[in-house]
């Protein structure tokens, strides 16, 4: 589709960046001169997922607000709100921790959620490129391009019981049922809970060139890969966190290996609700800002791979010195 692109009713148009299935564009109305978000979408297929997912969707202050459609011959644009504060992955790697800020960012994406789930939408994208700044610092969860509707379900609407095939998302942050070509709405919990311990706890990695704010990954893998693989059985939040016990305990629940174990979206939106800004923020002893974790990750999963087997030959190399002594 290319960085040039022509829309009824828009000029001025700027190439933004790639969004799920389409191109994101910065584009003036005509009529209105306001400027707007349009993204315009590849696959016919895709586009009436989208539509409908976003028309589903009544206003909330935390999503993304779809203006209107414009179907073409050969494409289909949708127009959205324009977020002039960037994605919190950028937003995340050049800003120090603030605990209250990010309180109210954990607070605002779980109440996002919670509708999505309520209206009976499992997002399956959620990472900290899909999370938008408005010009006020309030955050905006975007991107449905994956998003399932459980009217889709011949659960006849329960999101809990339906399950889908195939992986989405990041591989940073898909839960380790998405490895597996199952997963609920749970997945959405637990990408959400690597979101907050990006929030927590900075860590990057660089894929080919590109900061990306991970949070957490053990063996070059994200942590739902390690869970997944069994290089990890329970994921705990570094212990040099001087964060409340209630927010630690939550996020570690988010990221359960069992999807049965996670909370509910509006459980964790609640939950949120009842923790008060942590006192004593952050140690100034931890390193997490300081010392950025750099993984090239153009390689991803070989290095778990390449572990084991030296794991296995240390182990044989020692059974066999204990044996002969």
């Amino acid at each position: 589709m290319g960085n040039t692109c022509s829309i009824p009713g828009f000029s001025d148009l700027r190439h933004l960046g790639e969004g799920g299935f389409g191109v994101v564009y910065l584009g003036t109305d005509d009529t209105s001169g306001e400027k707007h978000a349009i993204k315009v979408l590849r696959l016919a297929k895709s586009a009436q997922k989208e539509i409908e997912v976003m028309g589903r969707l009544s206003k909330h202050p935390h999503i993304i607000e779809h203006k209107r459609s414009i179907v073409l011959e050969d494409k289909t644009c949708l127009v959205m709100e324009y977020c002039s504060g960037g994605n919190l992955n950028d937003y995340r790697l050049n800003n120090c921790r603030e605990p209250g800020r990010d309180l109210r960012f954990m607070r605002e994406i779980a109440s996002a959620v919670a509708f999505l789930h309520r209206t009976g939408i499992i997002h399956y994208d959620l990472k900290p490129d899909n999370i938008l700044l408005t010009s006020t610092g309030n955050l905006k969860v975007a991107d449905l391009g994956i998003s399932k509707l459980a009217s889709e379900s011949k659960q006849g609407g329960s999101l809990y019981d339906y399950y889908t095939n195939g992986n989405c998302g990041h591989i940073y942050f898909c839960a380790p049922e998405l490895f597996r070509g199952r997963s609920t709405e749970r997945a959405d919990i637990f990408q959400m809970g690597v979101i907050f311990a990006c929030l927590l706890q900075k860590r990057k990695a660089v894929r080919n060139g590109q900061s990306l704010l991970v949070g957490v990954f053990v063996n070059r893998m994200g942590v739902g890969q390690a869970l997944h693989k069994g290089f990890l059985q329970r994921y705990e939040l570094d212990e040099r966190l001087t964060i409340s016990q209630d927010l630690r305990t939550l996020v570690e629940q988010m990221l359960h290996k069992d999807h049965h174990a996670r909370p509910s979206a509006d459980t964790v939106d609640k939950r949120l609700e009842d923790i008060t800004e942590w006192p004593s923020p952050y140690s100034q002893q931890q390193p997490v800002d300081s010392r950025l974790e750099i993984v090239n990750d153009s390689h991803l999963g070989e290095g778990p791979k390449y572990t084991s087997v030296l794991l296995a030959i240390g182990a044989e190399l020692l059974a066999l010195y204990l044996k002969a002594r």
